[in-house]
């Protein structure tokens, strides 16, 4: 019933697209990369598994990357859509722990240790359809619809206590998520499959000749359904875990649970722009944005400069990730890097736009 009310839709889309008249059709190509830790530089976290000199706390990671491939004509949108997901919320006493294992360290001891973690991970594609709309000169809304299928997934979360001594620690960790393949616990389970959607809606509006203000609200609603995803529930008890005689953490726990299938929902993370724009000069532009990613809060404040009626450079600084923004747009496309340090590679905040645009 889903896929049949999805194709329903395609072909609404699709006739008003072809059947328009005398219509101006923009193709688009579109890559949005964000990337935010406030423990580690990302690529420490994500491709080293988290060895590296850098740590400093923090309780949150995230990446949100989508691309797309598509046309709009009359108002409707049609795209071809990728996403790559992964959100992690966390104590500090966990991503201290990992840490220290991660890179031979030996841990603080006679003291406890709070443990959580909640893990989102999602690979999805499929198409998106979407129609802009005016309901006044001056004021324009956007809906997109998206129909995704999952390829890659984990969620859940691990929760728990340990109290680390000279040379035990006692404690409990529980475990309970779902996943497409279960590289924890190494268990072999059957490849399942999901399809859902995800809602995104987007607001406009031209106060005058010099003040806007816009919003667009990601995955406002999403849902992507999995009847039979692999899951663990478990507890690991500390009867057989101690410390080596480096003072590492020397896992051997008894664990209790089980293993089997059951329906899951995965939900994005919601997201939040907000941004007020303000022409101070002819070709000058001053702007305030918000930006919301889950429980997550970032404040930038922008300059666009208009170099002719086709060019423009921008800048903004984000005060909550230290983070700049450079970038550049024509007629037809727009290039925009962010990061917080000038050295990539140890960059905790690093985001990368590229946008291009053909009508015919």
């Amino acid at each position: 019933m889903f896929r049949q009310s999805v194709f329903s839709i395609l072909l609404l889309v699709i006739s008003r697209m072809v059947f328009a008249n005398d219509e101006v059709v923009e193709f688009y190509l579109s890559s949005h990369v964000f990337g935010y830790s406030e423990t580690a530089p990302i690529a420490q976290i994500v491709i080293d598994d988290f060895e590296g000199p850098d740590f400093d706390g923090g309780m949150h990671s995230f990446t949100h990357n989508v691309w797309e491939a598509g046309a709009i004509v009359n108002g409707f949108k049609l795209a071809g859509i990728a996403r790559y997901d992964y959100a992690l919320n966390y104590t500090r006493d966990l991503a201290y722990l990992v840490y220290a294992d991660k890179n031979e360290v030996p841990i603080e001891k006679n003291r406890p240790y709070e443990l959580y973690l909640s893990v989102f991970h999602a690979r999805t594609a499929g198409l998106k359809v979407g129609y802009q709309f005016d309901i006044h000169e001056d004021m324009h809304w956007g809906v997109d619809v998206s129909y995704l299928e999952v390829s890659t997934f984990l969620d859940g979360d691990i929760d728990g206590a340990i109290t680390v001594l000279d040379d035990d620690y006692q404690g409990d960790i529980h475990l309970d998520y779902v996943y497409d393949s279960d590289k924890l616990l190494d268990r072999q389970a059957d490849k399942p499959e999901g399809q859902g959607f995800a809602v995104d809606l987007a607001w406009a509006w031209q106060v005058n000749r010099k003040l806007s203000f816009a919003a667009k609200w990601v995955d406002l609603y999403s849902a992507i359904r999995i009847e039979r995803a692999p899951f663990t529930t478990a507890t690991a008890s500390s009867n057989r875990v101690s410390l080596d005689p480096s003072g590492r953490i020397d896992v051997k726990p008894v664990l209790s649970g089980r293993e089997s299938y059951r329906e899951h929902t995965l939900n994005f993370p919601r997201q939040m722009r907000l941004e007020g724009r303000y022409w101070v000069q002819e070709r000058r532009q001053l702007g305030l944005r918000i930006h919301r990613y889950d429980r997550i809060n970032f404040v930038s404040a922008s300059v666009l400069q208009m170099l002719n009626e086709e060019w423009s450079v921008d800048g903004a600084y984000n005060f909550s990730a230290q983070a700049v923004t450079l970038g550049v747009s024509h007629s037809a496309f727009r290039l925009a890097l962010s990061s917080d340090r000038l050295d990539l590679e140890n960059a905790r905040t690093f985001g990368l736009i590229s946008e291009f645009r053909l009508a015919l």
